[in-house]
């Protein structure tokens, strides 16, 4: 089946160096939505096919990634574009009243980013921009969940996020 979310947030702090144009950086970041209903499209489950069901409980990953960045100088302004792209491992966890055994997996993850900074003073830069954030597929035990015959489901998270963010350079 698949599942759906509400709104989430993100929160993490990165240690990097800055080689003028491209910095490279460690970070470590929370994700966490709620997750909101799942359509079970599967003869194993115990209602009909393609039916939705409230869930309550929250996904989330935390991440550990090497990330790069590019940075185009382009004017005197002040604002300064970015790209980057990251790869790593996230832990994701599954919390849900329903499931047993096992509820988080570490996993394979990548990021791209992009946005722009703005350079307050020398030293610190204010940032906002867009990431898309992944991981590979993750397994969990469901066995209280779904009908019988089944006791394991595979998911992937994905997130679009917007982030707004603080740059201090040494």
């Amino acid at each position: 089946g698949d599942y759906s979310s509400k709104l989430g947030f993100n929160a993490g702090a990165a240690l990097g160096y800055n080689f003028g144009n491209f910095r490279l950086e460690g970070e470590v970041a929370y994700h966490r939505n709620e997750m909101d209903e799942i359509t079970q499209n599967s003869a194993l489950v115990t209602c009909p096919p393609n039916c939705v069901a409230p869930i309550n409980g929250s996904i989330s990953a935390i991440s550990y990634m090497i990330n790069g960045y590019y940075d185009f100088h382009l004017t005197n302004s002040g604002l300064v574009p970015y790209l980057g792209a990251g790869l790593g491992a996230a832990t994701v966890i599954v919390n849900d009243k329903q499931l047993s055994g096992n509820n988080d997996n570490i996993v394979f993850a990548y990021q791209i980013a992009g946005g722009v900074g703005y350079k307050i003073n020398p030293k610190i830069t204010l940032t906002a921009g867009y990431r898309y954030f992944a991981t590979t597929e993750s397994e969990f035990d469901v066995s209280g969940l779904v009908g019988p015959g089944a006791s394991t489901v595979f998911t992937e998270v994905e997130s679009h996020e917007i982030m707004v963010g603080l740059r201090y350079q040494f």
